[in-house]
Formats: structure tokens, sequence, C-alpha cells
């Protein structure tokens, strides 16, 4: 597993302050949830513990609907120590549709409220060294660390090739419920807890994980044209995979693909026309 835990980002080595680059997370906005009950509110709803996560700091997670579905996933960053604070960082293009399923049962949690911070709101950055550890940090407190090796002359977004490298999937309005967890490989990047006890979809979610495995996975793959297609194919010209998340570039492109695990083991194509090979990175 390639992410880290989250660091205060003053615990950055002063040596490396000099190799960072700072990059402007637009491509985020946050969820706010307040009030006494927020700690409760949100621990039956997400795949998260909550409790495990420390003191202004963050774990990713994910909420469901009830039969298992990922409506969004997030990074949880715990406001204070007090349990009443929590911003759900998410893609800036879901944080409505996050807030409009949360709506439901906030009622049911006197005190409790939730706003959305758009992403020109959002004092996100993504802090890059090539080659040392990148940091996500948010309103000067949180750092989500990741590994990246970057060549210098990458025509790309370095952070979005990084989150790319390193499996940190960001789910858009159009891929809402489409996927349960492990499909995405949350449960490997321990944004699901299996001890917690229940939250909405977690049977779903538990008998998987007990009694099966998830026949589709989250890989990392890169090509030299792009994944416009949104979608893998197989020597067949068979759909094999979906893409959720891509950056083209010269010379390479990067993506994160849900595809079927047995589809790993052979060759794999961008289109159907060009045969265009597809290099799998990794999974995770």
């Amino acid at each position: 597993m390639n992410i880290v835990d989250s660091l205060p980002f003053s615990r950055v080595k002063p040596s490396l302050m000099n190799k960072i680059t700072q990059h402007p997370l637009k491509h985020l906005a946050s969820l706010s949830v307040q009030g006494h009950d927020a700690f409760t509110f949100l621990q039956g709803q997400c795949t998260q513990d909550l409790s495990k996560i420390p003191d202004f700091g963050a774990l990713p997670g994910a909420f469901c609907t009830p039969k298992g579905r990922v409506v969004a996933n997030v990074w949880l960053y715990k406001v204070g120590n007090n349990n009443e604070a929590f911003e759900l960082v998410c893609h800036e293009s879901i944080a409505e549709v996050l807030y409009k399923h949360l709506k439901k049962y906030v009622p049911f949690f006197r005190g409790t409220t939730m706003t959305v911070s758009p992403s020109d709101e959002l004092q996100a950055s993504g802090h890059l060294g090539l080659g040392e550890k990148p940091g996500f940090m948010l309103n000067e407190h949180m750092s989500i660390e990741l590994h990246s090796q970057l060549p210098e002359d990458s025509s790309a977004t370095p952070w979005q090739i990084a989150e790319i490298e390193n499996g940190v999937l960001w789910l858009s309005d159009s891929q809402s419920e489409q996927w349960i967890p492990q499909n995405v490989n949350l449960d490997s990047l321990n944004a699901v807890s299996f001890s917690k006890g229940c939250y909405t979809g977690q049977e779903v979610v538990a008998r998987l994980h007990y009694k099966g495995s998830s026949k589709k996975r989250l890989f990392a793959v890169k090509s030299t044209i792009g994944f416009a297609s949104k979608s893998l194919i197989n020597q067949e010209g068979k759909a094999v995979g979906d893409v959720i998340q891509h950056i083209d570039a010269i010379p390479f492109s990067f993506a994160l693909v849900v595809m079927k695990t047995e589809a790993a083991e052979s060759p794999i194509f961008v289109t159907e026309n060009e045969q265009v090979s597809v290099e799998l990175l990794h999974s995770f």
C-alpha cells in the first residue's frame, strides 16, 4: 500500500522544503459536518471508523447506499479533538451529491449541520517533491503523503500523475453508485472498517469481504495515447475495464481503471481500431 498515514505538514524535513512544489487542488471540494452529534452521525454512515482518525489528521473513507454502492469516496479530516467537526474532502463534482445523500439522515441528529465548500473556497494545496513524498495540505493542518518518482521533464500535471500512481481515487458525480468499495480497492487503502459495526451498506460490503472476493479491482495503467474512450478492451475487442480517472499527456497518459481481475493477466488495449496496448503499472 503506497498511501501512508497522514502527518502534520510541519513535520516535513526542512532539508526537503526547497524541493517541494505547490499545486492548487482545483478538482476538490469539502463538505463540513459540525455539531454535538457529528461523530455519531458520520459513524453510522461512513465505511471508515472515525475513532481511528487522529486529532487534526485524516483517513480515507466512503459513503454507500443501502445496497453497498459507493455514493462518494472522501478523505475525512478531523477538526480539533472534540469529535464535533469534520471535513469530508471529495471531488468537486460529487460534493452536492454527497450532501443530498447525507441530508436524508441529518434530521435524526439534532444540532448537526452540513455546508459545502466549493473548490474555490477550499484552502487545499498539494505539495510535491520530485522523487520525494508529496503531501496534500488542507487549511494548513493536514498532509496526506504519497510516494512518487516523477521525471523532472514530465509534461503532465505532476500531482495528478502522483495520485494515479498511488491509487488516490476521486469518484466524480457520473460515477456515483456504480461500484462497491472493493471494486475501487477502498478496502486495500484502509478506507473500510470491518470491525466497527453497522453503517449504511455495511451488510453488503461485509458479506463480500467474508464470503467471497471482488471480480473487479482498481488498477493503474499507462499508454502512449489518451484514455478518452473511457474503456479498455481485450484481444477479442470485448470491454474489460472502465477508466474512472486519467491524465492525458506526452509521451505517456496515465489512468486508474476498474477492471476484471482475470483480464489483467492478458494483453489489454485502449481502442479497438488502433489496438494500442496498455501497460499495467500495478494494482492496489
